[in-house]
């Protein structure tokens, strides 16, 4: 069990409604446990928070030589983590996630990132669907039915059908593609991240979470990628197997 720790100067009690207000509404899903200390990593006083099911109480504080700390961009707040043991994914994982592909990121741990827009390849050809949960609605008649994305996951959505239509467009001069410049790639990914993990940039940069490599393949998972890999190369031996068969004896190629 090993998780992160946050520091806010000048307070002496941090509760969830509080986490918006100093950028952290996505790192806690319940109210945070508190230790006042006189000296923080900004050298003076505030509180120190964590959720106690990943950091034991008794390890809840500031401790200059034992931990590493980065300020959250934005914030007054900072996050730290104890040098001799970071969390792992299942210390980050939100109580709740969307299904999807694990990607190895640069710490070499597998997180689970989500899919939104997947990839049906059951039958001949692949079907694409929406994987993200939608709105339920009845009409006027009384019928329930299913409407788009629920709005928490819109920009979700949103990033995941820009990143397809960019690789969609790359290298066959398609103009009308969206184009992602690094900080737009690791944006989204982070986005993507987010939706299944308690992390935002602090903690990216922190835990060494990100390279040029994996942040693609984040986006990747979004579009449902290694489903379209896998069903070409299923498609490629179901190929190799017919036309080696067609050219054994006895047997006329077409």
């Amino acid at each position: 069990m090993a998780g992160l720790f946050y520091y806010a100067p000048g307070r002496v009690s941090v509760y969830r409604e509080d986490l918006a207000a100093i950028g952290l509404g996505y790192a806690f899903e319940r109210n945070p446990d508190c230790r006042q200390c006189q000296r923080g990593p900004d050298g003076d006083r505030g509180v120190v928070f964590a959720d106690s099911r990943f950091v034991p109480l008794a390890l809840l504080g500031y401790f200059e030589a034992a931990q590493r700390w980065s300020k959250v961009p934005g914030s007054a707040a900072w996050v730290g983590v104890n040098n001799d043991t970071p969390p792992k994914p299942n210390d980050l994982a939100r109580d709740s996630q969307i299904v999807g592909h694990y990607v190895a990121l640069a710490d070499d741990q597998s997180y689970l990132c989500p899919v939104a827009r997947a990839l049906d390849m059951s039958g001949d050809s692949l079907t694409p669907y929406l994987a993200l949960p939608r709105t339920v609605a009845v009409d006027e008649s009384g019928e329930w039915g299913t409407g788009g994305v629920v709005p928490k996951f819109r920009r979700l959505w949103d990033t995941a059908t820009r990143w397809f239509e960019a690789v969609r467009g790359a290298g066959i001069g398609d103009d009308s593609a969206a184009k992602f410049e690094f900080a737009d790639i690791a944006e989204s990914a982070l986005l993507a991240l987010q939706t299944n993990y308690r992390v935002g940039k602090a903690e990216v940069s922190l835990l060494g979470l990100f390279d040029d490599r994996c942040m693609t393949e984040v986006l990747q998972a979004l579009v449902d990628w290694p489903t379209l890999e896998a069903w070409l190369k299923k498609k490629a031996a179901s190929s190799a197997a017919l036309a080696g068969s067609s050219s054994e004896p006895g047997v006329l190629a077409a």
